[in-house]
């Protein structure tokens, strides 16, 4: 007899909340075989029900179908996870098939490695090279950990070193030659170089830019793309040469794809190029910085994607509700996002609302040129990416039921003239949402600035400031700013610390600049633990919506904002 009909009585049992029986029958049926996949999911909901996460992600494990889909979820629930040989093999799967993660699965991710790095010792390079897990981990991970960094920058070094003499081929430890390659890639090589280091580099350039090598002679060029970008070794001459022996396509196909990826960055900066830009001094040294350093380079899936989340949740709540508007009937059908950067805001909000218009700008070409990219690789269709500054708005006579600008304002000689420019494009009525630095937020930031000299680095001096902040540690000056993901990029290190001009607010400052500007406060973008400190320091009675309440709890937790200020408005239509 089938058990079809069973398994339909089970599941209805347990829409009536009978889990332990519906657990106890399942275990039944397991008795007498293996279970289905059809029964395995009934278990799964019924181990879930009761609370057991645990168990309920070892059933999943034997799941032929939705496998992937399945385990993520209940990651993405549990904690103190225990990766097994069977566990870490799923999240392989995972790290070959998956753009986004929950930030949970990104925990256990990034925790697996940290543990394999630990664990590695004198371990010779291709053992370390034949762990599938360590390979596609360093090749997919973002990692903005300093004790993460520090492994890899020395298992970076002893790489080099060990292919170069001769110790290891470079044919052995090719896979982890490729994580490597790609996760240097991923971080804009922002890793400190040892003078050790920048003589084997040395030694190896040198060779590659010798006679062509007999057959025999192994290929060291690939040591070099853990150092400097495919484009550049290409421009050099160095990309290339003799082929590596046990290369399994793996490192020819991201040469080929950063290649073409830069390549057309570049033809399509040009076209932005072309669109004049009028901008006052500052707006000009800002764009000079960003055209050397486009930020962020975000390459990981669009957070929006995520089916199991929803980043923007707050957002939406205030967009799919009438409670801020004025005309209650009124929908969010155009959005202009100015200082678009690279272009994960504008997409996210375009893909949040797919029936919306979105108009991003910026005033920098590379970074326009990465946002147009990314928008046709997620075929985002209802965005539009323009060149101008934001004091080029007023002249525009473009109308906007919602503004969205974060994190550029602090960035002009002059915010206040910035958001006055910005509200001429939004209608009465219409929604803002405005990001600033928090003064107390990036105290260590400040102190920064306040003490480095405000020139132009070239990339080795920011690696070597930040290679000094990172070694000093937990008990340096600055000990804070290894908390911030910025830190771990290039860009994003001297977007955090060496930008060409920021400012800084209190809230007192944030409210007198709102109210002088006909907007009337919402609410703030909070992240996880916001409402906790809030009720903790501020005291009972406290409200969300109430900037004073944020600013008794921020006087006691001062890192409380440590991005930034993110405000939610109503632009009443009087400046």
């Amino acid at each position: 007899m089938s058990d079809r009909p069973d398994l339909a009585q089970l599941h209805a049992e347990l829409r009536q909340g009978r889990a332990t029986a519906v657990l106890s029958a399942v275990e039944a049926l397991e008795s007498d075989g293996p279970l289905s996949d059809e029964a395995l999911r009934l278990k799964i909901a019924a181990l879930e029900a009761l609370g057991y996460d645990g168990e309920a992600l070892e059933a999943a494990l034997s799941l032929r179908d939705d496998r992937l889909q399945i385990i993520q979820r209940l990651l993405a629930r549990m904690q103190d996870v225990v990766v097994t040989d069977e566990l870490e093999a799923v999240l392989c799967d995972l790290l070959q098939t998956e753009e986004f993660f929950h930030p949970n699965v990104y925990e256990v991710l990034v925790d697996r490695l940290a543990e394999k790095l630990r664990a590695q010792g004198l371990s010779a390079l291709h053992r370390l090279a034949a762990d599938r897990y360590l390979c596609l981990a360093l090749a997919k991970l973002d990692l903005w950990w300093p004790d993460i960094e520090r492994a890899l920058t020395a298992l970076r070094s002893r790489i080099l070193e060990d292919c170069a003499s001769a110790g290891e081929t470079t044919a052995s430890a090719i896979a982890l030659i490729h994580g490597m390659a790609v996760q240097c890639h991923r971080t804009e090589y922002a890793w400190y170089v040892s003078a050790n280091e920048a003589a084997w580099l040395d030694r190896v350039e040198q060779q590659c830019r010798g006679q062509p090598a007999p057959p025999d002679h192994e290929a060291k060029w690939p040591l070099l793309l853990m150092y400097r970008s495919p484009t550049d070794l290409h421009k050099a001459g160095l990309v290339g040469g003799n082929p590596v022996d046990g290369q399994d396509g793996a490192l020819a196909r991201f040469i080929s794809a950063t290649l073409d990826e830069d390549a057309r960055e570049a033809r399509l900066a040009e076209d932005f190029a072309s669109q004049a830009l009028r901008g006052d001094e500052t707006s000009m040294r800002v764009a000079g910085m960003y055209e050397e350093n486009p930020y962020p380079r975000w390459t990981s899936g669009l957070p929006i994607l995520n089916p199991g989340g929803r980043p923007l949740e707050e957002f939406m709540q205030l967009v799919e509700s009438p409670a801020w508007q004025r005309q209650p009937t009124r929908r969010v059908q155009s959005i202009l996002v100015a200082g678009c950067g690279t272009g994960l805001q504008p997409l996210s909000l375009a893909l949040a609302l797919p029936a919306a218009r979105v108009l991003a700008i910026d005033i920098t070409c590379r970074s326009l040129a990465y946002a147009r990219m990314m928008a046709e690789r997620y075929r985002v269709a209802n965005v539009e990416f323009k060149r101008r500054d934001i004091l080029e708005l007023p002249s525009s006579n473009e109308q906007f039921d919602m503004v969205d600008c974060v994190g550029v304002i602090h960035h002009m000689r002059d915010p206040a003239a910035g958001l006055r420019a910005l509200l001429t494009c939004l209608r009465p009525g219409g929604l803002l949402r405005l990001g600033v630095y928090s003064r107390s937020g990036r105290d260590a930031v400040v102190r920064f600035r306040a003490r480095q000299a405000q020139s132009r680095p070239q990339p080795a001096t920011l690696r070597a400031i930040r290679h000094g902040i990172l070694e000093a540690g937990e008990q340096g000056s600055y000990a804070d700013l290894l908390r911030f993901r910025d830190f771990y990029s290039l860009s994003g290190f001297r977007d955090l610390l060496l930008h060409e001009q920021e400012c800084q607010f209190t809230i007192p400052e944030l409210r007198a600049l709102l109210a002088a500007h006909g907007l009337t406060f919402l609410r703030l973008a909070l992240q996880a633990g916001m409402m906790e400190s809030l009720h903790d320091r501020a005291g009972p009675g406290t409200s969300p919506f109430d900037l004073e309440s944020w600013h008794q709890a921020e006087l006691r937790v001062p890192s409380l904002f440590a991005g930034m200020y993110i405000v939610f408005a109503r632009f009443d239509g009087e400046v």
